[in-house]
């Protein structure tokens, strides 16, 4: 693998600010503790998707090299103004699984100083603090894994090592969360009679089916362990599910983590991969169908179906895929893959990781997350227009008329006749953009001076969380307030938002 050879003046590692916190840790680290060590410093924020893949690689390093004295060192340098916030960042490491620690880089001051240009990139270090490459962007398992063997081979020779990993990291214990409590749940879908309630319990690698009468857990599907495995509800695995979306008695899932489509029959509790095989995907041809089953995709991350169509957010592609029932290909349909925000034709058009979807009347509506934007894409003139939304750092939380509404960092949408219900993430929100006016307004609003978080003892006005999706089913709105690891509901008509509590 090619890297590139650093620019600094010195070459060395320089020392963390003793200002800045650090989080998931035992300690406030210092160069001191990194001597004998190889150090892999990753420049990450916790909004980026292929900052959300590397999280994958590094947790497979950490776990391989554990022995060994190799540490990462992951340096959060944000891009939002909701990332800045170390609660949230701590949020953001118990979401993605991260071991390895992590420190606050206040105001971009690290990145700065090592030259860095893009998240995420990986700066590599050697046992004496000499600074020796820097690779940005996404590096496989597989590459990364080479390159330290080759570090340690070569600092071996030259006695330069020390015998195990430096003692910086937390000591974990084994999975044994309370079962009967969501976390960080993702997507929500409602059947198309209105009975059942699809929830994607992200961090739990399952998706919990309720009766919507009751809010009676009435299945789950996935045991719980994160894998990728098919067969029978209590025995398959799942890995970090998203979208989900009914179809009859079929639920679709976005197997988030797995880069797969997953079909699940709710009468005969049994689970099959329709789209997928497991590894990451890269960008394929317009012009091309494609054998789903053997195609690899790239955190697929929301679902939508129109008649014999399954289109999917393909977020880590900055794409829309779509699947057809027929002849069980699959194909991108909208974006041409780079990051950006660009209307026009569909295969021409730019998208930047569109994380939520809604079909209704040949128009599919797309939130695309790290242009803060909402869009439209016109299925018969394949076109895709922008509703609200400027560019890939212009985002805030203004109401307004569309040329000045903006949106930081939204994950969920829905639509009823002519108004647009959408997740504003970063801004603890949701937002109602209404179509015949052309206004953006607030419904919902976490107020941080008087509102409070699930876990505050003394909470009694419960505001959201960087909640990630919102659905409506009649009057009321569904919402996964995916921060406090709960279920809410909004009624339009009385202004109440409630909490679901729900019956295992």
């Amino acid at each position: 693998m090619m890297l590139d050879k650093p620019t600094f003046m010195d070459k060395k590692i320089r020392e963390f600010p003793k200002s800045f916190k650090w989080l998931n840790t035992k300690k406030q680290i210092d160069i001191g503790m990194l001597k004998g060590q190889i150090v892999i410093l990753d420049f990450w924020t916790y909004c980026c998707i292929n900052c959300v893949h590397m999280a994958q690689t590094l947790n497979y390093v950490d776990e391989r090299y554990k022995n060994k004295p190799v540490v990462i060192i992951g340096i959060h340098s944000a891009k939002y103004a909701n990332e800045k916030n170390p609660s949230n960042i701590a949020d953001a490491i118990n979401r993605y699984g991260i071991v390895h620690p992590v420190i606050v880089d206040e105001n971009m001051h690290l990145w700065k100083e090592y030259g860095i240009h893009a998240w995420p990139t990986l700066v590599f270090l050697g046992p004496d603090g000499t600074i020796l490459h820097k690779a940005a962007g996404e590096i496989s398992n597989e590459s990364l894994s080479e390159i330290i063997d080759d570090l340690l081979d070569r600092y071996t020779n030259e006695k330069l090592l020390s015998k195990k990993r430096a003692d910086i990291y937390l000591q974990y214990k084994s999975d044994d969360e309370e079962k009967n409590q969501l976390r960080y749940p993702g997507k929500i879908a409602i059947s198309e009679n209105g009975k059942l309630i699809a929830i994607s319990d992200t961090s739990n690698n399952r998706v919990l089916i309720l009766d919507r009468s009751d809010n009676r857990v009435m299945d789950t599907i996935g045991c719980g362990y994160g894998g990728f495995l098919d067969g029978n509800f209590d025995n398959s695995r799942l890995l970090k599910p998203q979208g989900v979306f009914f179809r009859k008695n079929i639920l679709y899932i976005a197997d988030t983590g797995n880069h797969s489509i997953r079909a699940a029959d709710m009468r005969n509790r049994r689970i099959i991969t329709i789209a997928g095989d497991g590894e990451r995907g890269v960008h394929m041809s317009f012009n091309n169908k494609y054998i789903a089953k053997e195609t690899s995709l790239l955190s697929p991350w929301d679902l939508s179906i129109n008649g014999k169509f399954l289109y999917i957010a393909m977020a880590g592609l900055n794409q829309i895929w779509r699947y057809d029932f027929d002849d069980e290909t699959i194909m991108p349909f909208a974006g041409a893959g780079y990051e950006n925000i660009v209307d026009g034709e569909l295969e021409k058009a730019l998208m930047a990781q569109p994380s939520g979807l809604f079909y209704d009347n040949d128009y599919i509506y797309v939130v695309d997350s790290e242009t803060s934007s909402v869009r439209s894409i016109n299925i018969s003139k394949n076109f895709i227009s922008t509703i609200i939304g400027a560019g890939l750092f212009i985002y805030g939380d203004n109401d307004g008329k569309f040329n000045v509404g903006r949106l930081q960092h939204p994950l969920g949408i829905t639509k009823a006749k002519d108004k647009i219900y959408v997740a504003d993430t970063y801004n603890n929100s949701i937002r109602l953009i209404d179509l015949s006016t052309k206004n953006i307004t607030t419904l919902i609003k976490k107020d941080s001076e008087s509102q409070c978080r699930f876990e505050d003892k003394n909470c009694d006005t419960l505001g959201l969380y960087e909640p990630s999706d919102v659905k409506i089913y009649k009057e009321i709105l569904y919402i996964a307030d995916t921060n406090n690891h709960l279920i809410r509901t909004f009624d339009l008509n009385k202004r109440i938002l409630n909490t679901i509590k729900i019956y295992w």
